[in-house]
């Protein structure tokens, strides 16, 4: 029987599923990908300055907007509608790797691809759950004659409809999708309620959450799906749908919600998951190193170390000074197979936390964003300083074609520090290279399994380098990792590059110029006292999300 209706796919409406690894692998530039349906050899439109994104010349907001399910936020729905968790088969598993957030709008869309994933999954899970729902007698569909089956089928879907569909079903939409199961071939209460629910879950409405904002400002329960799903990675729970039934809208109301669903920063999956993309550091497992070299490295471990790290800056810090701390503070936590990274030794089996005055400052001391930002053999200054180039001063570096010159060459005695100054000695490099280098050779103190280190070639290590464009407090010579981190921690442009890089995380989408006054508003909360979660709170609060343009998403 073909099912009408049901698979209205809004190509166009997004980017495009890419091929990409983990999501929490190194992240992409500040602003790589602009729109990813632009021809490969069409260049970028110019990024817009720090400067310009906090400008408030004229409030604007974000077009209207269609966001489609991602993996994780499909399985979920579908555990929350029908009480069972799909084991195998989850659509839209992957995301643009080229994107630094795996939450960025763009990269979902459904293509021809993945129809047959789609309506394969439906089939599958509709059956499994109205045949568990017959089983376990926790439905009215157990037993039911077909003089009773009409109010059970509609009773069933008005209830588990609108978590699917994000909303209340209509009246139309309820009598659609419970006469769609009618075969006209006898009558089957199970297949006919499949069917029913296999519909639900091929159509739009579901693989889809709107930001249409008919009328100009987002509607309560488009409100909620936005919160709930950025937030929770699922739908609406029962406080959040109550207050969308009683007409969620304001600024206040949006806080009190934020601020409610995030009131335990620690727990937050979603809030340790934006670190982890932000920083890079999931992708130590990643960094090959020798395992006969190096028959202890655990690059999981020492992930799983820097994960208790930011839980516990989130934990004291996610509501104050959550910045400043994520950079500066000299708390670690290891374990029996990651103590050596450390130079540490831990008592027993169980994770411990520990200090290292001197050693240790931040997340960027960690041996999982070192290990993370290395190479197999030897660390990697230029990428290190391109990451604190782009993640904390927002500044691209310019495309420029790499011409025909010599390979950096055996080390031969000499320092990775020596390798590169005899390589930056070509004006071709210079132009990039005295951009990164200096930001990235103070973490020439740690070897590229994170180990802190005095001695490299037999001579002092040396850590200095030099931090520009960060404000004239902060700017100058460093003499080591601790003083650089300790700079971007104190400088007002990480601060507002930080902002950036967060609501592009939150709301998935690039910041512009249209969205400057929301982010002036939300750095100048910020600035005060580095409120993570007021963060969120201010994004979403703000006019720039819950008002709409005219425009077409």
């Amino acid at each position: 029987m073909r099912i009408p209706l049901l698979v209205v796919f809004a190509l166009g409406c997004q980017g495009t599923i890419g091929t990409g690894s983990d999501p929490l692998d190194r992240p992409a530039p500040f602003g790589e990908r602009d729109d990813v349906d632009r021809p490969p050899d069409d260049e970028p439109p110019p990024r817009p300055s720090l400067r310009e994104l906090f400008e408030c010349a004229s409030p604007g907001t974000l077009p209207p907007r269609i966001v489609r399910l991602n993996a994780r936020q499909y399985a979920e729905t579908v555990r929350v509608a029908l009480g069972i968790t799909p084991d195998e088969g989850v659509p839209f598993d992957l995301v643009n790797a080229a994107d630094r957030f795996s939450t960025l709008r763009t990269s979902y869309r459904v293509g021809e691809g993945d129809v047959e994933t789609v309506v394969l999954a439906a089939r599958s899970l509709a059956e499994r759950a109205v045949q568990r729902w017959i089983d376990d007698g926790d439905s009215c569909l157990r037993g039911v004659g077909r003089d009773g089956f009409d109010a059970c089928i509609r009773e069933e879907l008005r209830a588990r409809g609108a978590v699917l569909f994000h909303r209340p079903l209509s009246g139309d939409e309820l009598e659609r999708y419970a006469r769609v199961g009618d075969s006209g071939a006898g009558f089957d209460a199970s297949a006919w309620a499949s069917t029913s629910f296999e519909a639900m879950l091929r159509s739009p409405e579901f693989l889809f959450r709107t930001e249409l904002a008919e009328g100009g400002r987002l509607d309560p329960f488009e409100i909620a799906s936005a919160l709930s799903y950025t937030l929770t990675d699922g739908p609406p729970d029962e406080a959040l749908w109550r207050a969308a039934e009683d007409g969620l809208s304001t600024a206040e109301d949006v806080r009190t919600q934020v601020e409610r669903l995030m009131a335990a920063p620690a727990e937050s999956d979603v809030l340790l998951r934006f670190v982890r993309e932000y920083f890079g550091y999931g992708a130590a497992p990643l960094a090959g190193k020798s395992t006969q070299e190096f028959p202890n490295h655990d690059g999981d471990a020492l992930v799983a170390d820097t994960d208790r790290f930011v839980r516990h800056v989130l934990d004291g810090h996610g509501r104050a000074g959550f910045l400043r701390e994520l950079l500066t503070s000299d708390v670690v936590f290891t374990q029996a197979s990651t103590a050596w990274n450390y130079g540490l030794e831990v008592p027993g089996s169980e994770p411990v936390q520990m200090r290292v005055p001197g050693e240790r400052a931040g997340i960027l001391l960690q041996p999982a964003w070192l290990v993370a930002w290395s190479e197999p053999d030897k660390n990697q200054p230029i990428q290190r300083g391109k990451f604190i180039r782009e993640s904390f001063l927002c500044q691209d570096l310019p495309a420029l074609p790499i011409p025909e010159i010599d390979p950096l060459g055996d080390v031969d005695g000499r320092t990775l520090r020596e390798i590169l100054a005899s390589h930056r000695a070509s004006p071709a490099c210079a132009g990039c290279h005295d951009q990164m280098d200096p930001l990235g050779l103070p973490f020439e103190q740690f070897d590229h399994v994170g180990r802190f280190r005095t001695m490299e070639q037999g001579r002092p290590v040396e850590t200095h380098g030099a931090l520009d464009s960060s404000g004239t407090d902060t700017d100058g010579e460093v003499s080591d990792p601790i003083d650089l981190t300790q700079r971007l921690a104190e400088s007002g442009v990480v601060r507002q590059c930080f902002v950036a890089h967060a609501f592009e995380y939150w709301i998935g989408e690039k910041p512009s110029g249209s969205v400057g006054c929301a982010l002036a508003d939300a750095d100048g909360a910020f600035a005060e006292g580095q409120d993570l979660v007021g963060l969120v709170a201010a994004f979403f609060a703000s006019d720039a999300f819950l008002l709409r343009t005219e425009e077409s998403p």
